[in-house]
């Protein structure tokens, strides 16, 4: 799960933060509360701050058994 801050204007995107720059919703709120303050909805800006859940599940998997070469970690 990650939080993704956007700022637009006019329907055009500005920016985006990546998806690794928020990994807590307390953090992510303070540079909302933050960005809210330097872009005003008076001037035309919208600021929206997004919870993305990433929900992975296996279907199926099948591997060959590894051979021993395969199986023994790399030296360095």
């Amino acid at each position: 799960m990650h939080y993704e801050l956007n700022v637009s204007k006019g329907g055009a995107r500005l920016f985006s933060t990546a998806p690794q720059s928020f990994l807590s919703e307390e953090r992510a709120l303070a540079v909302f509360a933050d960005l809210i303050g330097r872009f005003p909805a008076t001037e035309g800006y919208e600021v929206t701050l997004t919870r993305c859940d990433t929900v992975s599940t296996r279907v199926a998997h099948r591997s060959p058994a590894p051979s021993r070469s395969q199986a023994r970690c790399p030296t360095r």
